[in-house]
């Protein structure tokens, strides 16, 4: 991949540029390659200890790779460092579901809300873990907001089929 290949010069001119190994390191993650990525988040992390979003991209690798461990514990420092970055709520969030920890999930979905109210991802997120928490009257509304704020039919369809789940209109 080119974008790689340029992040690597760069590096070869300026081997403490945090963002420039972040950059290669989400390169690597878009590719699939979770541990180059996370290799490369490594070195970001020892040149910046408080580059959240390179926490939170390493966390989302560890997850894919099943390391759950670690993966919660880089959200959790993503989320330490920049209380601000819904994305690091959303992962752990997704996470926790996963998980079916489904008020953690509830938790972190509505902090991402808190952050970004019009993700409409993060809202059938936070459907379905309150439908898996059965509190389905939340859930409908969530995904009542999907239909609102979605212009992917993919979704917009998944959100659909939760509501016809529930035997709820859209």
């Amino acid at each position: 991949m080119r974008a790689i290949a340029d992040f690597d010069r760069s590096l070869e001119i300026g081997p403490e540029n945090a963002k420039a190994y972040y950059n290669r390191g989400d390169a690597y993650l878009r590719l699939g390659e979770y541990r180059t990525a996370i290799s490369s988040y490594d070195r970001v992390l020892e040149i910046d200890p408080q580059f959240a979003e390179a926490h939170n991209n390493r966390g989302f690798a560890y997850y894919v790779l099943g390391e759950y461990e670690q993966a919660f514990a880089d959200f959790g420092r993503a989320i330490e460092t920049d209380p601000d970055l819904a994305e690091a709520y959303n992962n752990r969030g997704y996470a926790y579901y996963e998980f079916e920890e489904y008020e953690k999930a509830i938790a972190d979905y509505e902090k991402s809300l808190a952050l970004d109210t019009q993700d409409a991802y993060i809202h059938y997120y936070l459907g379905l873990a309150y439908q898996g928490n059965n509190e389905n009257e939340e859930a409908i509304a969530s995904f009542r907001t999907v239909l609102e704020l979605s212009d992917t039919s993919k979704l917009r369809q998944l959100a659909q089929d939760s509501l016809q789940e529930l035997g709820a209109e859209p």
